[in-house]
């Protein structure tokens, strides 16, 4: 079948399945013709979508659990050089029609690289397709960052000025309240202080801290409501981020309220540091001293 539709035309979608073949639904359309039609928008499903620079980053598609998997429209996309297939992007904008973006093919190299997305019940793993123009750089889209590709991209920004004055703002979410606490605190007593953001190799979702006390080397992150979830995912992320940066960093979580046994016992078994704020615009800390790993000599 012939492609008769230039660069930068427009068709209505119903009319592209009828004209080139291909699903009726769906970002991924593969057909019984050479051609495999891709439309990439500004919804929800293509949160990840954008040009970097050298690639158009292209989200794939999820199974009925919501996470991403190489079958149907992925499997095709992902092997159309070996079953003959050109890649045919569109961009839609909600309220018109999707505009054709030229020919494309998946980054022999780097194929895709992973993310966390939106789904129905809660954030999924997903597939982000790496793609090469094969008819020039396109226009009037979203432009992205891609994954880093040899090596972690960390990054050192300053804070928020609005989170510095969120102490005194009765509205804000108390966790953001008390963050704002300790980094006045802090400052007074003279420490440096910033975030925090790790991308890891091959994906596009990063890991950020809620505070990185450079004076001190420590990474800070807010327990908000003080549940046990709220710990967990506190200390994982503690965990997470500290394995990419010098093994000397300090590891602190930062409470609303005087810890119980339990918590201290928990941050004995990690090596991790609390803190919280005492009656006189204070904090306290208690650091515990890290755990020997295997193999460590006494």
């Amino acid at each position: 079948m012939d492609w008769d539709l230039p660069i930068g035309a427009t068709v209505p979608l119903k009319e592209l399945p009828k004209r080139y073949g291909g699903r009726l639904q769906g970002r991924i359309r593969p057909s019984r013709t050479e051609h495999l039609l891709m439309i990439s928008g500004t919804d929800a499903s293509s949160v990840r979508d954008g040009w970097t620079g050298t690639r158009y980053l292209f989200t794939g598609e999820g199974s009925r659990e919501g996470h991403h998997r190489i079958a149907q429209g992925n499997a095709a996309l992902l092997r159309h050089q070996e079953t003959g297939k050109t890649l045919r992007l569109f961009h839609h904008l909600g309220g018109s029609d999707p505009r054709y973006l030229g020919r494309y093919a998946v980054d022999a190299d780097l194929p895709f690289v992973h993310a966390d997305l939106p789904g129905e019940f809660g954030p999924v793993r997903g597939m982000v397709f790496r793609l090469v123009p094969l008819d020039g750089a396109p226009t009037g889209v979203r432009l992205a960052v891609d994954a880093p590709g040899k090596k972690p991209r960390i990054e050192q920004t300053d804070l928020d000025p609005q989170l510095l004055a969120a102490d005194a703002d009765r509205h804000a979410p108390a966790g953001i309240r008390l963050l704002a606490q300790y980094c006045r605190y802090q400052r007074r007593r003279g420490h440096s202080l910033a975030r925090l953001t790790v991308t890891p190799v091959g994906d596009l979702t990063a890991i950020c801290s809620d505070l990185y006390d450079l004076t001190a080397n420590e990474l800070v992150t807010v327990v908000g409501n003080g549940s046990r979830d709220a710990l967990h995912r506190a200390v994982g992320m503690l965990d997470d981020l500290a394995r990419y940066l010098d093994p000397g960093v300090g590891r602190a979580l930062l409470l609303a309220t005087k810890p119980d046994g339990d918590l201290f016992r928990l941050a004995a078994r990690y090596g991790l540091t609390l803190t919280w704020p005492t009656d006189n615009n204070a904090f306290a800390r208690k650091t515990q001293p890290r755990p020997l790993q295997i193999g460590t000599a006494a």
